[in-house]
């Protein structure tokens, strides 16, 4: 069970807190999607969910409101354009091996390090599915590592790999039900915005083809995944999903 309601506000601009009631595990907890940043001073988790107060809030710079969520710094430019960040690099034997595909190396590591992150934030999962490695994300996925882990600049694995094209690994995320879709990185980018953007189709498929896909998120110029494609076919896709919905 999902339900979100208003908490609080940063510079004015009202936030709304999602409470995620888990059905597996009979845990309850209250966590934040799609920023997923604390919240400031607060403590509380916040959700910039794309819809209504969203994530391009009027009045505020998006540089403000990325930086008020708790990131290491504004992802965006107080103009609106997006900060430039040195590429990462893989740190460490089991993230290395993830970004290689070394199953060998993956499976000797001990359980606790599957889900470690690197300097860069990157878990081996960010890393295996930016890479395009199919199998070890599978087994990652398997292992019970965070498949919404949020790597640098707020990336998840899902993301990385909608980015880049990886449909074998968006497969593999898709498979477990507790992959979510609709998380937007510090930028405001999310896995279909990504993939339609880029012209991946085959992502765009499998996203569409999951049903999870939230089809009215917005990124930081107030665009619709279908609004952010300059792929025809791709654009019809997500069209027609959304009359199925």
């Amino acid at each position: 069970m999902m339900r979100a309601f208003v908490v609080g506000s940063v510079r004015g601009v009202s936030i709304e807190r999602v409470l995620v009631r888990r059905g597996e595990g009979g845990a309850s907890a209250a966590s934040g999607r799609g920023l997923g940043r604390p919240g400031p001073r607060l403590g509380l988790s916040w959700s910039c969910l794309g819809r209504g107060v969203g994530c391009a809030p009027g009045g505020v710079s998006m540089a403000s409101f990325s930086s008020a969520l708790g990131g290491s710094g504004p992802a965006i430019n107080a103009d609106g354009t997006l900060k430039k960040f040195p590429t990462p690099v893989a740190e460490g034997p089991v993230c290395v091996a993830a970004s290689r595909g070394d199953m060998d190396a993956l499976r000797a590591a001990g359980e606790g390090e599957l889900g470690q992150s690197d300097a860069s934030g990157n878990s081996p999962l960010v890393w295996a599915a930016d890479a395009g490695h199919a199998e070890a994300t599978a087994f990652l996925v398997g292992s019970g590592v965070d498949v919404n882990h949020r790597g640098f600049i707020g990336n998840t694995a899902l993301a990385r790999a909608a980015r880049g094209g990886q449909g074998g690994c968006v497969e593999a995320l898709l498979a477990s039900p507790a992959t979510d879709p609709n998380i937007c990185n510090d930028k405001m980018q999310y896995p279909l915005h990504f993939a339609a953007f880029k012209k991946k189709r085959e992502c765009v498929k499998v996203l569409l083809e999951s049903g999870r896909c939230d089809l009215t998120v917005k990124d930081r110029k107030g665009r619709t995944p279908d609004q952010d494609t300059s792929d025809d076919g791709i654009r019809d896709m997500i069209v027609e999903a959304g009359k199925r919905a």
